[in-house]
């Protein structure tokens, strides 16, 4: 994404909450580490995050509902009632290329860690299974979650500072954030100044 919609975003965010300050350094940090999502993604990641939270998200939180946007997951129930309908359909007792109901990648690896489709099946502990279940497939969306934050995550300050160095906006003086990190002198210029009380 282009500094220039990373701006664009910032400045939404900054207007859908009000009392949040944002100085420059802070709008180049969140420029930097957004970097690598694609414009539409991010947008509709910040347009959601508007709607739904209470308070200014951070760059993790825009991160995850980007992810979240790329590749809808089912929720744990979700996913769940679909084992439980595979099984109705009887496709535990089928090769897997002959089944009807395919699984989500993360379904499907949470489901082979609790011994497969056939023993979900065949299980006389259901609940056990379920609970166990649940909690490999948390564990397959965090593993998810966290893979989608380190792909586009700076390898070092340097590739930070960078960065920093690069979102800002052609023309303007480096973000203080930057200059520290670079161990250079920082810029008394602010584009985004501490709004005034009551206004």
């Amino acid at each position: 994404m282009k500094a220039e919609t990373a701006l664009r975003l910032i400045g939404v965010l900054r207007a859908a909450y009000p009392g949040r300050e944002l100085d420059e350094s802070t709008a180049t940090i969140y420029t930097a580490l957004l970097a690598d999502l694609d414009a539409e993604t991010a947008e509709r990641a910040v347009l959601l995050l508007c709607r739904t939270q209470k308070f200014f998200p951070s760059v993790a939180e825009i991160i995850a509902a980007a992810a979240a946007h790329r590749d809808p997951l089912p929720t744990a129930a979700g996913a769940w009632e679909g084992i439980l309908q595979a099984i109705r359909l009887g496709d535990h007792r089928k090769p897997v290329l002959a089944r009807r109901v395919t699984f989500h990648a993360l379904v499907a690896e949470a489901l082979a860690g609790v011994g497969g489709l056939r023993a979900v099946a065949e299980t006389d502990q259901i609940e056990t299974t379920r609970a166990h279940f649940f909690h490999r497939y948390a564990e397959s969306v965090d593993g998810r979650r966290r893979m989608h934050a380190e792909l586009g995550a700076p390898k070092s300050l340097e590739d930070l500072a960078q960065r920093m160095k690069a979102a800002m906006p052609a023309g303007a003086l480096l973000g203080r954030a930057a200059a520290g990190l670079l161990g250079q002198p920082s810029s008394e210029h602010d584009p985004f100044p501490p709004r005034k009380r009551g206004s």
